[in-house]
Order: structure tokens, then C-alpha cells, then sequence
């Protein structure tokens, strides 16, 4: 976060719903090491299914509870229900404590459960009243935040609650004692926390009568309504299910494959929470403050990459039959790999997750917000209890910790090919990010001249092949681009451009039916509430200045009356993509990250924009900056 009044509000929140998540894990790990070290199992399961039950019963109130939490954070005052529920922590926490004291797991359970029903309750008024607290342009940097605080708190969680058999490694200097008395600090702490969090603007939703089955319905509608929301949630949940099943399978890792004790499983956590928080705070400064869909294909290759890399870097560990320890465990050079392996899958993780919940927080409408979040969470917990019960089956079928790994790097591959490829959003941004960070180096300004949302016209002057993706990465919201037609006969341009749902266009003289089509396109986009970006020059520059804007953005205005906005492109000109000293692409580029400049100015009327008026804002900015870096 950067500095600014909303960080001293965002920070007490931050700690609040960071000791929460702290305190519902502790309770979760304590009962599954019970379970399955201690002999404490609840009412006598089998240490499976109480591992099993243990998981579930910390997320499966996130579904039935999905109306209450979004009523909770639609009607009620969001600042008051953040301490309320962080306070209401403190006596559950007290409860699981007893438990532990009194070395009780049918009362660490019923503390466990309850805990769920409060996290569960928390979910939507949590991130209804994070986007509240910050700017959309801080959403990237506050969600990937607590998306990492979340994990890393799961894995502290299991770090402290494993404390109650005692940790052989660390002398056996906790245990049950000590961890009742850290549970109950924490959960202390983050009721204290969130007294300092403010108030925020009243969310504007009126009360109704509805019953909480009609708001999960309600939820559950708005959830679908917009298909990239939708599509956004999928992809988030699957993260969250695969992190499930990763900290499930970490003490099986280190006892069949590093033969080494069960509660080793916490170096492991540590790894991987040190490696989610660097990815969050990648996250943050490659994002440039903007929700930042390109870096999700880039952390869906990590993710898969470490989880392949583990399960083959790990294949040579399960011929020793040799029982190490801790000290041994970092002797030994070939863990080092297995570190690092899972330390890239936890920074990937980061880079996927942080982004998406961003992009769902911002994209989703104010008043849908907290109905979009509740539907989120209950997705999330759905796909987590069905990986998990894959997951023991798997188990069931023989297939160990290598092989759990294996599939799911392989499986994380196949998502992040589908919204790489299939969701033309993450596409765009994760070319747009390549071109904007790596072989250029853009500065942006005036975007928040550019709507959230409704039908708006982008303008921009044009210089390269790529000015389409450097304003479509830049840009928060999908933009639908005009472009000429004769770039589709390039097979890859073509692929490209189909995903990005480019409309091509010709002259009248070159195909008057095209032309007709282009037209009928931008109304329908314009009617549907969305953005549409044109050039209005219609071909590239040929020699770095700004050409005549052609009459056809009128044509568009006379039958959508709507704002347009401005923006001019610098930097550019003598690019390898440009027409400089020949045909576009036609000789070795001569600059690499070079400096580019984005400038966008206040919409104009409908009524007040002609092409010559948009072609004198558009050069006006475009002379204040200097062609060349």
C-alpha cells in the first residue's frame, strides 16, 4: 500500500481479519494432529475422516450461511459488524481453548465449529468492507494482501495447533497449555485490531424481508450475472481447493517420501507461506496499482510448475528407507530443490489468487458486492470439499503423495491454459503485461478519466501493431477494439485478435458489408453498456505524427450518444513495430524497454465530439511528452 489516509484504516483491518483467520486455523490443526498423532480423535472417528471432518467443518457453513453473510453486508453498518464478529472471536477462541486444556477434542471440535459459522458470517462483510476502505486502484494491492494473509495464516494455523502433541523438533516446548493461551492472544488481538478500523460511506442497499434461502438464491443470481465475474470465481476457487489439498497432504508428504516425522510437515508450511507472501508483494508492484489480469497465466505456470517439480524432484527420496530429521532434512543438498519447488508453487499461488479476487471485488457493482462475495465463498467452499473428497479417493486408489502432486500440477496447467486462451480478459492483460513490462516500460495517466462502467468510446492516435494491446492492458475494464481488417490475415494475429473479440473493419470501397457489420457491432456493444476503443486515423502513421481523424466516430455517436475519451500513445514511433525506416516487423528491433507514455483526458459530450475536436485533445497530449525516451 502506498501511503495515504485510507492505510491508516486499512492496516487495524488488515491485522483483524489476519488473527481471525489465525484463530480458525489453529483450532482446525489442533484437532487434526489430535487426530492423527495424539490419539484424541473427536467422538471416536477414524483419524481420516476426522482430518477430513475437520477441513469441512471449517468451510461447509460458507453455503448454507451464503444469504445471512450477504444481507449481513448489505444492510448492516459493515464497520460495526467487522468489530463485532472480530470480538465474538475471543469467546469462541475461549471455548477451544478449554478444549485443548482440558484435553477434550469433542469441545475443540464444537469451538471449531462454531469458529466456521463466524467465518462464514465474516466472509462477505470482510471484502464488502475492504473495497469500501480503499480506492479501486489500491484493490490489487489491499485483496492480494489479504488473499496472502489468508494462506499464510493457514499455515501458521498448522504451525501453532500441531502444538498440542508437543513438536519434537523444537524440544517439545509447546503443547496444549501453550497453544490455549496463543489462540486466545490472537484472537484478542484482532478484536482489539479492528476497533481501529474506521467507518465507511453506508452501502445503500434497503432492507428487505427476504428470507435468507431467497438472498442465497439472490446470491447465487448475481454470482452468474457477469460471465467474466463468473468465469474469475472459478478460477479463484480452484486455487483455494488445490491450497486445501496441498496443506492436507503435507504430513503424508514428509512421512512416506522424506521418511521423516509427521510434524516435520511444518517446515514445509513455513516454505510455502514464505513463498506466498513474496508473490503477494510481487503482486503489488508488478500490478502498478491496477488490477493486473495479466500476472494470473503467470502464476498458474508457477503453481504447476512447482507441484511437478516436487513430485519428480521428490521420486528419488521414497528409495531411502532411512528416517531423517530436521537436522538431516536441510543437510541433505537434494532438498534444497524440493524448497525451492515449493516455494515458486506458493509465490504462484499468489500471483494467480491476489489478482482474481481484485478483479471480482472491482468489477462486480457496488450494490451486488457483498451478494457476489457470499456466492464467491460458497463456490470456493464447494470446490474445496470436492477436491478434498477427490483427494481421499485418490488415497483410497493407492495414489500417494507424488502422484497427488503430479495431478495437480498437471491439472493447474490445464486451468491456467483455459483462462490464458478461453477468457479473453486474462489473454489480453497477460500479452498486454508482456508488452507493457517487458519490452516497453509504460507510464500511465488520466485513466480514472475512463468510466467503470456504462457505454463510453476510447479515441487514441496510432503507431504500431501493438497499440490495441498496450491500451487494452491498461485500461481496467474490457474494451472492444475496431481494428482494420487486413490484420487477420496474419494466422497468429488472427488467433489473437478472435480472442480479444476484435470487430474488423474496412473502407466502403473495400467491402461495404464488412464495413455495415463493424458498425452494427460498436452499436450493439454501446447498447450492451460496454466500452469500444477505435483509431480514428484508420491506418498506422507513416511518419510519427497524428493524421487526419476520419468522420466515422461521428457516424457512431449519431446513433449511440455516448462520452469519448481521449487518449494519446508516446514513445512508440521507431518501435519495431512501427513504420519508421520501412514496413512494420521488417528489421531487428533497435530498443528494448524503452520508455512509453499512455495519457487519457476527460470524456467529451456526445454532442461536443467531432472528429477535429478529438483529434486537437488527442495531439495536445501527445505533444507534451517527447516522441522519443
Amino acid at each position: 500500500m502506498n501511503n495515504d489516509p485510507n492505510e491508516a484504516r486499512f492496516a487495524p483491518f488488515f491485522v483483524a481479519q489476519a488473527a481471525a483467520a489465525v484463530v480458525d486455523n489453529v483450532a482446525r490443526a489442533a484437532v487434526i494432529a489430535w487426530a492423527a498423532f495424539g490419539g484424541r480423535s473427536p467422538f471416536g472417528l477414524p483419524a481420516d475422516v476426522a482430518t477430513l471432518l475437520a477441513a469441512a467443518t471449517l468451510v461447509f457453513p460458507f453455503v448454507p450461511l451464503m444469504g445471512v453473510s450477504a444481507d449481513l453486508a448489505d444492510t448492516g453498518d459493515r464497520p460495526k459488524l467487522v468489530r463485532a464478529l472480530a470480538a465474538a472471536q475471543v469467546p469462541l477462541a475461549a471455548v477451544c481453548a478449554v478444549g485443548m486444556v482440558a484435553e477434550s477434542p469433542e469441545l475443540l471440535f464444537l469451538g471449531l465449529g462454531l469458529l466456521g459459522v463466524r467465518a462464514a458470517l465474516f466472509g462477505a462483510v470482510k471484502y464488502a468492507f475492504l473495497a469500501d476502505l480503499v480506492r479501486d486502484e489500491q484493490l490489487v494491492s489491499a485483496s492480494s494482501l489479504v488473499q496472502a494473509s489468508t494462506w499464510i495464516a493457514v499455515l501458521v494455523g498448522g504451525v501453532l495447533g500441531v502444538g498440542v502433541v508437543g513438536v519434537p523438533w523444537l524440544g517439545g516446548a509447546i503443547g496444549p497449555a501453550e497453544v490455549a493461551l496463543a489462540i486466545v492472544v490472537i484472537a484478542g488481538l484482532g478484536a482489539w485490531a479492528a476497533r481501529a478500523t474506521g467507518s465507511t460511506p453506508p452501502c445503500g442497499v434497503p432492507r428487505d424481508r427476504r428470507s435468507w434461502l431467497t438472498s442465497a438464491v439472490d446470491a447465487g443470481r448475481r454470482t452468474r450475472g457477469d460471465p467474466y465475474v463468473f468465469r474469475a470465481i472459478l478460477a479463484r476457487a480452484w486455487f483455494w481447493a488445490v491450497g486445501g489439498v496441498v496443506v492436507a497432504e503435507l504430513p503424508g508428504w514428509t512421512t512416506s517420501v522424506l521418511h521423516a516425522p509427521a510434524e516435520i510437515a511444518t517446515v514445509w508450511q513455513v516454505i510455502l507461506a514464505a513463498g506466498i507472501g513474496v508473490g503477494a508483494v510481487l503482486a503489488h508492484r508488478l500490478s502498478r496499482l491496477r488490477v493486473e489480469l495479466g500476472l494470473i497465466p503467470i502464476g498458474g505456470v508457477a503453481v504447476a510448475a512447482g507441484f511437478v517439480a516436487l513430485a519428480a524432484l521428490g521420486s528419488p527420496w521414497t528409495a531411502s528407507a532411512a528416517p531423517i530429521g530436521i537436522a538431516d532434512l536441510f543437510a541433505r543438498p537434494g532438498a534444497w530443490p524440493l524448497f525451492i519447488a515449493l516455494f515458486v508453487a506458493g509465490l504462484g499461488g499468489a500471483l494467480y489468487a491476489g489478482p482474481l479476487s481484485a478483479y471480482v471485488l472491482w468489477r462486480a457493482k457496488p450494490i451486488d458486492r457483498a451478494r457476489v462475495v457470499a456466492g464467491a465463498n460458497a463456490i470456493d467452499a464447494l470446490q474445496m470439499a470436492s477436491l478434498t473428497l477427490l483427494w481421499g479417493g485418490l488415497h483410497l486408489a493407492g495414489i500417494g503423495p507424488l502422484g497427488t502432486f503430479a495431478l495437480l500440477g498437471a491439472a493447474t496447467a490445464v486451468v491456467a491454459l483455459y483462462v490464458t486462451t478461453f477468457v479473453p480478459d486474462f489473454l489480453l492483460r497477460f500479452l498486454a503485461w508482456v508488452v507493457s513490462n517487458v519490452l516497453y516500460r509504460l507510464e500511465v495517466s488520466g485513466l480514472e478519466h475512463i468510466p467503470r462502467d456504462g457505454p463510453c468510446v476510447v479515441v487514441a492516435n496510432h503507431v504500431t501493431f501493438i497499440d490495441w494491446l498496450i491500451i487494452g492492458g491498461a485500461v481496467t475494464r474490457p474494451a472492444r477494439f475496431l481494428m482494420y481488417a487486413g490484420y487477420y490475415k496474419n494466422p497468429v494475429g488472427r488467433f489473437i485478435m478472435d480472442q480479444a473479440r476484435v470487430i474488423p473493419i474496412t473502407s466502403a470501397k473495400e467491402d461495404p458489408r464488412l464495413l455495415e457489420t463493424a458498425f452494427d457491432a460498436v452499436a450493439r456493444e454501446l447498447d450492451d453498456g460496454n466500452l469500444v476503443a477505435i483509431f480514428p486515423e484508420g491506418s498506422l502513421t507513416a511518419n510519427g505524427a497524428i493524421d487526419r481523424f476520419r468522420p466515422g466516430i461521428e457516424r457512431i455517436l449519431a446513433r449511440n450518444p455516448v462520452p469519448v475519451v481521449p487518449v494519446a500513445l508516446n514513445g512508440l514511433w521507431g518501435s519495431f513495430f512501427s513504420r519508421r525506416d520501412g514496413p512494420a516487423m521488417s528489421r531487428p528491433p533497435r530498443r528494448f524497454w524503452s520508455r512509453v507514455w499512455l495519457a487519457a483526458a476527460e470524456p467529451v459530450p456526445a454532442a461536443a465530439a467531432t472528429a477535429a475536436t478529438l483529434e486537437s485533445q488527442v495531439r495536445a497530449m501527445w505533444s507534451r511528452r517527447p516522441e522519443s525516451p
